[in-house]
Order: structure tokens, then sequence, then C-alpha cells
């Protein structure tokens, strides 16, 4: 897979066009972002195991993984995952030493996470935004297809970034790919 990121020139805002959807970086702006509504509770009791196996979240990792080691991200960085559900990839990256943290609205997904280890991961309200001014990299992936105050979430994430910082936003490429599980994870 060929990956590189270059910069829209009028935004700053870096994309990554990939066949399986588009990443978005952006240096403190009003890029999209979410908060989401709990998924159905019989969900997370797989989601966990899928999450480390499947090749969509195994490839959406890697590029999150590229992309932190092309911008040359410091282990010694706040990176929050918004929307993290179970933690897993939060998880990943405190393993290879990152200081990684994490939100989510589902308290059974967040529960599910910390029995298998995760550390830095909580659950908190719909409206709840991170610390303002708080993390160098946010991480909303694959989440803003959960959220109906799309704009209000941008603010409260681009108050969370500290100056400088990065948000990385994963979303949904292509409506003729809904199906079965978007019900199920009540997307928008």
């Amino acid at each position: 897979m060929n990956l590189d990121a270059t910069p829209d020139m009028k935004t700053g805002i870096y994309k990554v066009n990939i066949n399986i959807g588009e990443i978005i970086i952006g240096k403190k702006s009003w890029i999209c972002c979410p908060k989401h509504h709990d998924m159905e509770k019989a969900f997370y009791k797989t989601y966990f195991e899928v999450e480390k196996r499947h090749w969509w979240f195994r490839v959406r990792r890697n590029i999150i993984f590229w992309l932190i080691q092309k911008y040359d991200i410091s282990k010694t960085a706040k990176i929050f995952d918004f929307g993290c559900g179970s933690g897993y990839l939060a998880g990943e990256l405190q393993k290879m030493g990152y200081n990684a943290s994490g939100s989510d609205t589902s308290r059974e997904a967040i529960e599910f996470g910390r029995q298998r280890g995760i550390k830095n991961i909580e659950a908190v309200q719909s409206d709840e935004m991170p610390q303002e001014g708080g993390f160098d990299v946010i991480l909303a992936l694959d989440v803003i297809e959960h959220i109906k105050d799309d704009t209000g979430a941008i603010k409260g994430l681009e108050k969370a970034l500290k100056p400088g910082g990065a948000l990385i936003i994963t979303v949904p490429a292509y409506q003729w790919m809904w199906g079965v599980q978007d019900e199920v994870a009540h997307h928008f």
C-alpha cells in the first residue's frame, strides 16, 4: 500500500486517500469530529476481538501507526482516542510506549476494555468533551457518523488540542457500503 500525505495549501489539512476510505489530519483547525451514541450492548461482546483481528481494523491501526511515525509524534505526546469504544487502539499505543488515553459514551465498552487491561480509558456523558488544551494528538476514528451535533463536537475537540496539535479522523468512505453493521452501530 502506497501512503503519502500531502497538504491542502489553503486549509493546512493533510489528506491521505486510500481505496478503503479517507483520513484527514489537521493542525488545530475546524476538522470534523464526534461524539457517538451507545452501540448495541451485545455488540461489545465480540467487538474487542474483531478489532484485534479483522482486516479493516488492522489496516486502519497500521495507518495510524504510520502517521504517528511519519510525523515523528513523541512518545511523551498526549494522544487521546475520542470515541475509543473498548479502548483497543489506546491499549496498543500504550504497549508501544505512548501516553495514550481515551473516552467513550458506552460504559459497557469501557468496562470491557478495562477488564482486558486497557488503562486510562473512561466512560463519559454524550456531551462531555476532552480537557481543554490537553492533547497533542486527538484520534476520532469512525466516530463522526455517530453524532448529530458535529459542529459542537468540532469546537470541543478544537479546544482540546494543544497549540499546533493534530486531529486524525477517519469516516466511512462510500454510501454504497452501508449495511446492517451501520444500523447496529447507530450511524447517521
